[in-house]
């Protein structure tokens, strides 16, 4: 079962100053909860529960420990409920006026985004994956993972923005457009000091433990977004019946939805690997508020576990596009025209799952 509850409000205000010059203002709130949870359909005795005090847990025949993961026989899925609340609350300010050949633009823009997370999608009623009917018959399983008490963590980002933009009418067939936009974020912090995240040693890899505090980053790369805007129309003849147009401009996407990604790290809401060499079983019922035994690591004595490492690169970099496009037309009837156009774009610190 999933619900969302999505609540908006908005204001805005138009003042006129004269016939050259416009300012709107323009506050916003959106936001609201989602939830998830996967429930049996007929009702399951205690005693058959995974992790005790919850819904059942989910088993894979023939597929990888996510119920969602394609599998030889169809898993049964069971989780715990996962909330998720987002809130984004925002202010932008623009400013348009003319003078002379010159028409400007400028404004800010300021959003306060908080994302909590309750619950994980993955393991909160723990998972066990068997490699066959038979081997599910014999409890002989080939992984298990549980996330015992997951609690809520708030992440929280600031983010803005100003811009300056001219469009400028050189001749009466040729306008020029130039514009600077700047974009900044304080990265992406939790509120009460409890982001873990993996970070990684001169040598590219991976630590053992995750590191804690209230920043998830090592280093904000995204407090110098610069994106250079530039843009032509030109008629060459002046006759109306030519139409050139040119464009070039940079994009970043704000990372401003990583919550999802930093929460099921250790301590507080870790994939534990459960050890199944002797089978599922024996292991039940599992406790909801156990100790998490440390991580194996070289000197690590027993009882020790892996966790799943989630997370993203502590020194992430913004994802960003650079656009461009030309574009020319010609009229070569009254309701006739031809049109050829060039878009290309490339794309740099996208995404790169592991």
């Amino acid at each position: 079962m999933s619900g969302i509850r999505a609540q908006t409000l908005g204001m805005q205000e138009t003042h006129v100053f004269s016939a050259g010059m416009v300012n709107v203002a323009t506050l916003g709130y959106a936001g609201g909860p989602a939830s998830l949870v996967i429930v049996p359909a007929v009702p399951i005795p205690a005693d058959l529960v995974f992790l005790e005090g919850g819904n059942p847990g989910g088993i894979v025949i023939g597929g990888g420990i996510s119920p969602a993961s394609p599998s030889a026989i169809a898993g049964v899925p069971g989780s715990n409920p996962n909330i998720g609340v987002r809130r984004y609350f925002t202010y932008a300010d623009d400013l348009r006026f003319i003078k002379g050949k010159h028409s400007w633009s400028m404004g800010g823009w300021y959003q306060r985004s908080q994302q909590d997370q309750s619950g994980v999608a993955l393991g909160s009623a723990a998972n066990v994956a068997y490699p066959s009917l038979l081997a599910f018959l014999q409890d002989r399983p080939t992984q298990a993972i549980v996330v015992r008490n997951a609690p809520t963590l708030g992440y929280r980002t600031t983010e803005g923005a100003w811009y300056l933009q001219d469009d400028i009418k050189l001749r009466s067939n040729f306008n020029l457009r130039l514009g600077l936009r700047h974009e900044m974020t304080n990265g992406w912090n939790e509120v009460a000091g409890r982001c873990s995240n993996y970070f990684y040693d001169a040598n590219f890899v991976i630590e053992t433990n995750p590191r804690i505090g209230r920043s998830c980053l090592d280093q904000n790369h995204a407090k110098l977004l610069l994106q250079p805007r530039v843009g032509l129309a030109w008629d060459p003849t002046g006759k109306g019946t030519w139409s050139v147009r040119a464009a070039f401009g940079i994009h970043n996407d704000l990372m401003d939805n990583l919550g999802i990604r930093a929460q099921p790290n250790p301590p507080f809401a870790a994939r534990e690997a459960l050890p199944v060499a002797n089978g599922f079983l024996p292991l039940l019922p599992l406790k909801k508020n156990a100790l998490l035994p440390p991580t194996c690591g070289p000197g690590i004595l027993s009882p020790c576990s892996i966790y799943q490492p989630a997370g993203f690169d502590p020194n992430l970099f913004t994802p960003t596009i650079q656009m461009w496009d030309l574009t020319v037309e010609r009229q070569l009837a009254r309701d006739l025209m031809l049109q050829v156009g060039y878009a290309g774009s490339q794309s740099y610190h996208t995404n790169l799952n592991m």
